[in-house]
């Protein structure tokens, strides 16, 4: 059987140098967690812009419909 996994973060940031020193952290941490896993067979981690700032709607994790790409 396969599982995805994930998470969602949404960050406040004063600009993209930040938003680059979020990105580096997170990515560092997801492979903390995922390097000594043999059942892993990919992972990927990133940070992006959001598309809009205004409102904060808030997502639900388990609502989000996955695309293959």
């Amino acid at each position: 059987m396969k599982i995805r996994a994930g998470c969602i973060i949404d960050y406040e940031v004063d600009g993209f140098k930040e938003a680059g020193e979020i990105e580096a952290l997170i990515q560092t941490q997801v492979e903390l967690i995922v390097a000594r896993d043999p059942r892993v067979s990919h992972y990927s981690s990133g940070a992006k812009q959001r598309r809009s700032t205004s409102g904060n709607t808030k997502i639900n994790f388990n609502d989000i419909k996955w695309r293959a790409s």
